[in-house]
């Protein structure tokens, strides 16, 4: 919430109260866990069986439709600042892309890390994976929030805090 309050530019004395935003919290974990199910259930049915191309092209784009939608939601209602559907919609699909690219090269980033690693430290390769495959998330997520705020500032013609006019 924080991050994408920043950037917002949303003040700090404006950005709710303590229960408000844990409020926005547990509606966050439950948006993401309920458009997760929807992920796990695409997953289950691609690997179901020897899909064709046609097949597992239609549930990539399914997987970042759901994707885009989660981020869609968590971009509307995380924030304090009043944002509106029209307003989350290109870093919303820029992250649903990237979120299923991260998907699909998951599997391999993962393997990549547990192979590279002896047998004595699996489990410890295994956690900075995960850690690796989170930040990656995490910066997909950042870079979606930040496309949104700058288009909606170029669309009203405010430039950013930290912007300086030139000469």
């Amino acid at each position: 919430q924080d991050a994408f309050d920043d950037a917002w530019e949303v003040p700090l004395d404006r950005r709710g109260s303590v229960a408000v935003r844990r409020g926005k919290a547990l509606l966050g974990i439950a948006i993401t866990w309920t458009f997760f199910a929807a992920t796990v259930a695409l997953a289950g049915i691609a690997s179901v069986g020897d899909l064709r191309i046609m097949s597992r092209v239609l549930l990539l784009t399914g997987t970042a439709g759901v994707n885009t939608l989660v981020l869609a939601a968590m971009y509307r209602f995380l924030s304090a600042h009043s944002i509106r559907w029209s307003m989350v919609w290109w870093g919303a699909v820029l992250g649903g892309i990237g979120f299923t690219a991260l998907h699909v090269l998951g599997a391999t980033i993962v393997r990549s890390f547990l192979t590279s690693a002896g047998r004595s430290s699996t489990a410890f390769a295994a956690v900075f994976a995960l850690m690796a495959w989170i930040s990656l998330h995490a910066a997909v997520s950042l870079a979606g929030v930040e496309l949104n705020a700058a288009l909606e500032r170029r669309r009203r013609g405010r430039p950013s805090a930290g912007h300086v006019p030139p000469v």
